[in-house]
């Protein structure tokens, strides 16, 4: 059997926040998910009792980070967070789960892929539909 890749989150204000972790509970032979991070009061309290996030751990960023074993981490806060968090993440050495848009700022984004390959870490950026040729044709279609 495979060793299962040990993987957190940091942030739960992003939309798609729970949805990423529900994806990674429901490959528990892939994915060990080791804790989550919000540091925000305003969305641990709106987010928290999600069922998304039921049993896992509470921890800060630093506990994350430092867990042994970590390979991976969802980086999933609000939009002007995203970079800055992420470019912590790579940082530690996590490979990184980016949701979209990639920060609000091109520069720290080139940054933060420039560091990454630096590590031969990957960053994967969720991917926005809206803008696939297949989704544009279907929409104009319909339109029409």
């Amino acid at each position: 059997m495979l060793n299962r890749i040990k993987v957190g989150q940091i942030g739960i204000g992003h939309n798609h926040a729970s949805e990423k972790m529900n994806a990674l509970r429901r490959l528990p032979e892939i994915f060990e998910v080791v804790g989550v991070v919000e540091e925000d009061p305003v969305w641990f309290e709106k987010r928290s009792s999600m069922e998304a996030y039921q049993g896992l751990k509470w921890m800060s960023e630093v506990e994350l980070l430092s867990t042994p074993g970590l390979q991976a981490v969802a980086v999933e806060t609000d939009g002007h967070d995203l970079i800055p968090v992420a470019l912590r993440c790579i940082e530690a050495g996590k490979h990184i789960h980016l949701d979209k848009p990639g920060g609000e700022d091109m520069g720290l984004f080139k940054t933060l892929i420039k560091n990454a390959e630096q590590k031969n870490l990957t960053v994967q950026l969720g991917y926005m539909y809206r803008y696939n040729s297949a989704i544009r044709f279907c929409k104009k279609a319909i339109q029409k």
